[in-house]
C-alpha cells in the first residue's frame, strides 16, 4: 500500500520539516517503484500582488524518489525528516515554461523559485490571475548511463491570505485530474507522468469580496442620504446652514479613506471603483455645491438692514 493511501498526517514534530498538504488531501512521497526513479514537485505561490507586482513569486519543492534518492523509507514522517538532507543519487535536470533547473549528483537540493506572469488588478475584486506551468525532467541513468525522460508528479499547495486557488481541470494532467469537483482526493494514487502541466487559478477570497461589495454599499448608503437630505431641503426651500454643505465635503475626504479599507484595493480605477466610489464622489460633491448655492440664494433674500439702524445699535 503506498503512503498516499494510507493518508497519515505527520506529527507535530515532523511538521516543521515538511509542507502541509492536508488542504488538498495529499502527502508525500508520490507512488514509485522503489526501483525507479520519479520527482514529486510542490508547487506553492508565495507571493501574489496583483498591485504592486507583474508577476508571482512561485516556489517549487524538489523531492526525488526511488533511484534518485537514497532515502527509500515507506514511514512518512521518517521520509520527511530524512529527505532535505539527503544528497541526490544521479544527476538530472528540470525544464518549466520560465526556468530550468540542472542538479548534479551529490547535490542537496534546495526550495527553488520563479516567477510567473499575472494579470493586473483593474477587474477588484473579481480579477483572477492564471497560473500556468509545463514540467519536465531528464536524468542520466547510472545503469545505462544514457539521458532519459524522467517521471514527474506535480502538488499544488498554494495558501496566501485574502486568495482561493482552484485547480484547472481542463488538462488531464494536472493534479486536478485525481481530485473531485471539491478539490478532495478521490483515493487515486499519484502516477508519475513523463510531462506535466501545471494549471491553477488565483481569485479573490469570498471574504475579500464580501467586505469589498459591504464597503460598497456603505458608501452608496452614505452618499445618497445626503443626496435625499439635500433634494428635501432644496424642494422645500427651507434655511440651511454653511454645517450641510461642510457635512458633504466631509464625506468626500472620508470616502478616499472608507476606500482605501477593502483589502488588497488597487489605486483608483478599479471596476469596484466603477460601482460605487466615483458615482458617490459625484453625488456629494454635486449635493454639495448645491447646499452652498441654496444657501447663497436664501442670504441674499433676506431683507437688508439700513445703515442708520445699524448705527444706532452700535
Amino acid at each position: 500500500m503506498s503512503i498516499l493511501s494510507q493518508r497519515r498526517k505527520p506529527s507535530a514534530s515532523s511538521q516543521e520539516h515538511c509542507p502541509d498538504l492536508t488542504s488538498n488531501g495529499l502527502e508525500y512521497p508520490g507512488t514509485v517503484a522503489p526501483d525507479d526513479a520519479a520527482l514529486n514537485i510542490l508547487y506553492t505561490v508565495g507571493k501574489l500582488d496583483p498591485v504592486t507586482d507583474e508577476t508571482a513569486k512561485v516556489f517549487i519543492g524538489i523531492y526525488p524518489v526511488g533511484r534518485l534518492s537514497p532515502v527509500n523509507t515507506t514511514d512518512l514522517e521518517q521520509w520527511f525528516s530524512e529527505i532535505l538532507e539527503a544528497r541526490i543519487t544521479a544527476p538530472f535536470t528540470i525544464s518549466t515554461s520560465y526556468k530550468t533547473f540542472s542538479f548534479k549528483a551529490g547535490d542537496r537540493v534546495q526550495l527553488q523559485e520563479q516567477l510567473m506572469p499575472i494579470n493586473d488588478a483593474e477587474r477588484y475584486p473579481l480579477d483572477d490571475h492564471s497560473l500556468t506551468d509545463s514540467i519536465t525532467a531528464t536524468w542520466i541513468d547510472p545503469a545505462t548511463n544514457t539521458s532519459a525522460v524522467l517521471p514527474v508528479t506535480v502538488i499544488d499547495n498554494s495558501m496566501q491570505q485574502g486568495w482561493t486557488f482552484l485547480l484547472d481541470p481542463s488538462d488531464s494532467t494536472t493534479i486536478s485530474s485525481i481530485l473531485d469537483e471539491n478539490n478532495k482526493n478521490t483515493n487515486l494514487p499519484l502516477v508519475p507522468q513523463p510531462a506535466w502541466n501545471y494549471a491553477v487559478t488565483a481569485h479573490r477570497s469570498t471574504t475579500t469580496k464580501v467586505i469589498s461589495f459591504g464597503i460598497i454599499a456603505l458608501m452608496w448608503t452614505l452618499s445618497l442620504t445626503y443626496f435625499i437630505v439635500g433634494v428635501l431641503v432644496v424642494s422645500a426651500d427651507r434655511k440651511v446652514a454653511l454645517t450641510v454643505a461642510a457635512l458633504g465635503a466631509i464625506l468626500m475626504f472620508g470616502m478616499n479613506a472608507l476606500r482605501s479599507v477593502q483589502p488588497g484595493v488597487p489605486l483608483t480605477g478599479c471596476i469596484a471603483d466603477t460601482f460605487g466610489y466615483m458615482w458617490n464622489m459625484s453625488i456629494l460633491a454635486v449635493c454639495c455645491v448645491l447646499a452652498v448655492g441654496h444657501y447663497l440664494v436664501r442670504v441674499n433674500r433676506l431683507p437688508r438692514v439700513p445703515a442708520a439702524v445699524e448705527e444706532h445699535k452700535v
